[in-house]
């Protein structure tokens, strides 16, 4: 009997052959890894014995594959306590053993778990090192014992993954039951959740914005893949699903004994009319092999009406055209819109052709024919010379290495603001396009805003104040193509000024395609009276103008008319009050949406004043001579104050313990710098802290980490900031509005991931535009090594800046025309192009010198 069992696992050794193709991202191909110091967890994984009553196949085979994954995952942990690995996973194709006496022959899986870099064998404690080289089988049919052991081997001599910004990657096995909690990929111009019925294209609404109804239209999706199964049978497979931030992909692995399946979905990074379906098959035998796929047909939907022609269209390929039901203004053309993309086929190969074979299903969607045909054939031709995907990942890798934050330490923190910065990064376009003009961030971003939910895919203040500060530091060019965003508005915020009865510009609280208000009836509040958006608009305009320098812009281009016109604004809305002596600004309401119909709004007093104030300093600076007709009312805006209690009441009449939605007053310090003593600022947190609404929006939370870490008070700010991860439903870092989850609140909620990106840059790396330099003071989140700002954009230079616990490194990656000076302390000393500067110091600022 004896014998029989060891000739049988000798055979099994003998025929062992590792399987060569294709990588599949989490997995790793080449040849077998040898294994100078294997080492295994001999904790809660025992050598076990499993009886087989039932033949394995279909969904017990699932079942089974499942509870070892399982078993797998639970040494992966275990091991992680202590060494710093990856994890890989290798599939050995099936080999046939004897079976027990009297049984027929076993087919057998055969799968190896191991770490995908080497970790110093001396720090793994003596209870992991063992020289016994087990493996997992995993049979696929017949009746035996199965023995088992997950075992960790050296594979230095591999390849390593595609890359290696491991937290760049989110992972699961299953997606979310909920769809609205799916990952989603977009590119300024497209945007889709995956395998989602809907695809949102930038610009295109449909709906009468008078009535509140304008919502972003639904195009029927043409690629949602389903990969369903093959033929003929090879049995059970497993799935991955897998968000690639670092390359703006969403992949489907799908793995059998037999092949793997590579299924790829991109919003194409550089040709911004594309979606691609891109799907490679690896088969690691010559077997003849046919793809079963569900797709989601085509349906008409209420918000565009589509013709179909087909002249000078190839028969492989439909061609659709078509435009918005409803138009938001009158007077205003209706948008629209032309589709052409791929028929789905078959997707067969037979034994006699390659192993590896792809299929492309390009999906081509803009505003006009003519770009919609050029970007098809563009895919078409780079397809034949295998460049499509290349161009796309390197597009997307350009955009993290010219701007992005890193935090070392902490993996749940690092995943967290990786996947934050790619959701904001994938609702802007890489370029401006004259034909296609970017319309701005609304809250869930690109990919959602259909009607009746995630604010219709309206632009907010949420645009300015939220998500702009961090991407401008980023990616100045990007801040500047959000400015315009309300430039290309203006002749609408002026007529919004003139409907409501005042002079200059008054920017809607919610804008769609034109800028007319654009809010639902519905929010009359909001609609009415949340006027501060104009003053936003007007801060984000003088952010831009500190940051870049720019102040020909002023002079010669749009912004002297925008901000001006906010300032005529302010006046026409203001009124003198006799008995104070002072402006007033009455019947508004704040950031804070549960108060509304208040007098002298503190925070939109506070927003008023450095409209004008910020206004008159940029016109001085851009030689700007004009007739100040505004800071009669700046000089004298009442702001309300409590001497007694030293604090800011959020309102004339605010009483202390009423609840409030979100941050209101603490944005006083943070971002608008509004001067104030210590003890002010510190009963201002105190106060609102203890009355904000625990299930109110993320962002708010953010301000209040702020606030603590101006003053230094580290453990309450970092307390605040962990209340951010709170918002975060899944593996794929996506958002919710509130903490009670996307189904009663906004999908993938950009907004309380801006809010989260500035309380790492301006919290924790404390930086601050003024009108003449940009300052820093950092602390280190806690249970964090370092932060790494790369890219930081200032007077049209660039700075890498790494902080760990006492020392800074700053390096000029980019040199602009205008010198510029780093002062620390007593330390000065100008910039040169590429040379790192230590600083054995965590603050200090850059200026051009005087």
């Amino acid at each position: 009997m004896w014998i029989i069992i060891l000739l049988t696992f000798f055979i099994y050794f003998i025929s062992y052959s590792p399987l060569k193709g294709s990588s599949v991202h989490t997995f790793t191909n080449g040849n077998r890894p040898r294994a100078p110091n294997p080492y295994w967890v001999d904790e809660d994984l025992n050598l076990k014995s499993h009886r087989l009553s039932d033949k394995l196949s279909g969904p017990k085979l699932q079942e089974h594959v499942e509870r070892i994954n399982e078993e797998a995952e639970k040494a992966r942990q275990l091991l992680q306590k202590h060494v710093d690995y990856q994890m890989g996973m290798r599939l050995i194709k099936k080999t046939k053993i004897l079976g027990p006496i009297g049984r027929e022959p076993i087919v057998w899986w055969k799968y190896q778990t191991f770490p995908t870099s080497s970790p110093n064998s001396s720090t793994i404690p003596r209870k992991l090192k063992s020289k016994t080289n087990l493996f997992r089988f995993v049979p696929a049919i017949g009746k035996a014992r199965v023995y088992y052991r997950t075992t960790f081997v050296d594979i230095k001599p591999l390849k390593p993954l595609k890359h290696e910004k491991d937290n760049y990657i989110f992972a699961r096995r299953y997606l979310p039951k909920e769809q609205r909690e799916w990952p989603s990929i977009a590119n300024g111009q497209l945007g889709t959740v995956v395998n989602s019925p809907n695809v949102f294209v930038n610009g295109l609404y449909n709906g009468l914005a008078k009535e509140g109804d304008t919502h972003r239209a639904i195009i029927p999706t043409t690629c949602a893949f389903n990969i369903t199964g093959v033929k003929p049978n090879h049995g059970a497979f497993v799935r991955q699903y897998v968000l690639d931030a670092y390359e703006g992909t969403f992949i489907q692995h799908i793995m059998n004994r037999n092949f793997q399946i590579r299924h790829k979905l991109y919003a194409h990074r550089d040709i911004t009319e594309l979606l691609v379906v891109e799907i490679e098959l690896h088969r690691y035998q010559e077997i003849d092999l046919e793809l079963e796929f569900d797709i989601i047909k085509w349906h008409g939907g209420d918000d565009i009406t589509f013709q179909r022609t087909t002249i000078n269209v190839p028969d492989d390929v439909i061609y659709k055209f078509g435009h918005v039901n409803t138009i938001e203004v009158e007077g205003v053309p209706p948008s629209e819109v032309h589709i052409l993309y791929d028929k789905s086929r078959k997707m067969k190969v037979s034994a006699d052709e390659p192993l590896n074979t792809k299929w492309f299903f390009i999906t081509s969607i803009s505003n006009n024919k003519v770009d919609t045909f050029r970007a098809y054939k563009k895919a078409q031709k780079l397809i034949k010379k295998d460049r499509l995907y290349q161009i796309h990942r390197d597009a997307w890798r350009k955009v993290w290495n010219e701007g992005r934050i890193e935090i070392d330490g902490d993996d749940e923190l690092s995943r967290a603001v990786i996947g934050s910065q790619y959701y904001l990064y994938s609702s802007i376009p890489v370029r401006r396009n004259p034909k296609s003009p970017f319309i701005g961030l609304s809250p869930s971003g690109l990919p959602f805003g259909r009607e009746a939910q995630d604010y219709l895919g309206h632009v907010f203040w949420d645009q300015e104040t939220w998500m702009y500060p961090s991407i401008l530091m980023l990616h100045e060019n990007w801040g500047k193509m959000i400015v315009e965003t309300r430039n290309r508005t203006k002749l609408f915020a002026a007529k919004n000024a003139k409907l409501s009865g005042f002079k200059g510009l008054r920017y809607p609280w919610e804008s769609a395609f034109t800028g007319i208000e654009a809010c639902p009836i519905t929010a009359d509040g909001p609609r009415n009276r949340e006027i501060h958006i104009t003053g936003d608009v007007a801060f984000a305009i003088l952010q831009y103008l500190y940051a870049s320098g720019n102040y020909s812009e002023v002079s010669n281009g749009p912004y002297q008319e925008i901000l001006t016109g906010i300032c005529d604004f302010w006046v026409s809305r203001s009124n003198y009050s006799k008995s104070r002596g002072l402006y007033e600004i009455l019947d508004v309401l704040g950031p804070d949406e549960y108060n509304d119909h208040v007098n002298n709004s503190i925070y939109t007093n506070e927003i008023a004043d450095l409209s004008i104030r910020g206004t008159l300093s940029a016109l001085a600076k851009a030689g700007v001579n004009i007739t100040d007709r505004w800071s009669h009312v700046s000089n004298k805006l009442f702001k309300p104050y409590d001497q007694v209690r030293d604090y800011h009441p959020e309102y004339e009449g605010y009483t202390i313990g009423r609840k409030v939605k979100q941050a209101d007053v603490v944005l006083l310090k943070y971002p608008l710098m509004v001067q104030m003593k210590r003890s002010t600022q510190i009963n201002d947190l105190k106060i609102y802290e203890n009355v904000t609404d625990p299930n109110g929006p993320a962002m708010t939370w953010s301000m209040h980490s702020i606030g603590h870490l101006e003053l230094n008070e580290t453990k309450a700010a970092d307390k605040f900031f962990r209340k951010n991860l709170d918002y975060i439903v899944n593996e794929y870092q996506v958002w919710s509005e509130t903490v009670q989850g996307v189904s009663k609140s906004a999908a993938n909620f950009l907004t309380g991931m801006g809010g989260f990106l500035q309380n790492i840059l301006f919290g924790y790396g404390g930086f601050r535009l003024y009108p003449d330099r940009l300052t820093f003071k950092c602390i280190l989140p806690e249970n964090t090594a370092q932060l790494r700002l790369i890219g930081i954009d200032y007077r049209q230079s660039s700075f890498n800046f790494f902080f760990n616990r006492s020392t800074t490194v700053i390096t000029m990656t980019r040199q602009g025309k205008i010198s510029l000076t780093l002062k620390s302390g007593q330390y000065v000393q100008s910039f040169k192009l590429n040379d790192a500067v230590l600083l054995k110091s965590l603050t200090g600022s850059i200026k051009e010198p005087i």
